[in-house]
């Protein structure tokens, strides 16, 4: 039988926790219905329905509120994506990635601009938070590629951290892009990627079987 004390510890995390949801969410809801600079951390509390305090209690500023809401969608796509990716080749496997993180950010253009380049250039804890979370999605895709090594179907001999941070190059340029036209065209920033990886493509620094 657990101790009181423990009980209760567990009670104020979860409690906590939960807190801390209601503020994120009314922040993001908040950030879609009258954008992230006219968003302010009182209104935020009031949406959540708490006091000011709390939300500085959770978060230390409003850019703070904004990066969690972020990191966490960001987390949700990926894991979705790499779950449900294909096993049609490492061609395939760039693009679905790349086209799900796509269709995330044309759900609110908007929103989404101001998400780039807020997080672009953000210090702090929450900027090292997101540069950890990039360097574990190239990780990630840098698995893909030894993976694609291993078939034969990329070069033995290009390192596949590199392979990944060109793949990441690439898709990071289709997003900025695509953001700034203005009509948000998730197929279309895909489109564009694959065409900044055909010349790769075409020299045998990615080499797929899809292509043969």
């Amino acid at each position: 039988m657990p101790e009181p004390d423990s009980t209760n510890q567990t009670r104020r995390e979860q409690q906590k926790a939960e807190t801390r949801a209601l503020i994120l969410a009314a922040a993001k809801a908040l950030f879609v219905e009258k954008n992230y600079e006219n968003t302010t951390i009182r209104a935020i509390a009031r949406q959540a329905g708490v006091a000011v305090g709390t939300v500085f209690v959770h978060f230390p500023d409003k850019s703070a509120l904004l990066a969690a809401a972020l990191y966490e969608d960001i987390e949700q796509v990926l894991a979705e994506a790499f779950a449900a990716i294909p096993q049609t080749g490492l061609k395939a496997q760039l693009l679905y990635l790349a086209q799900s993180l796509y269709n995330y950010y044309a759900q609110n253009p908007s929103l989404s601009r101001t998400l780039v380049k807020e997080s672009m250039f953000m210090s702090g804890e929450w900027g090292v938070i997101l540069t950890e979370q990039i360097q574990r999605f190239i990780v990630e895709v840098a698995q893909l590629c030894r993976t694609a090594q291993a078939k034969g179907d990329l070069l033995v001999n290009l390192d596949s951290e590199l392979a990944a941070r060109i793949f990441f190059s690439h898709y990071w340029l289709a997003l900025f892009v695509g953001l700034q036209s203005e009509t948000v065209s998730p197929q279309a920033q895909t489109d564009m990627l694959e065409q900044l990886l055909t010349p790769l493509l075409n020299t045998d620094v990615f080499d797929t079987n899809s292509q043969n």
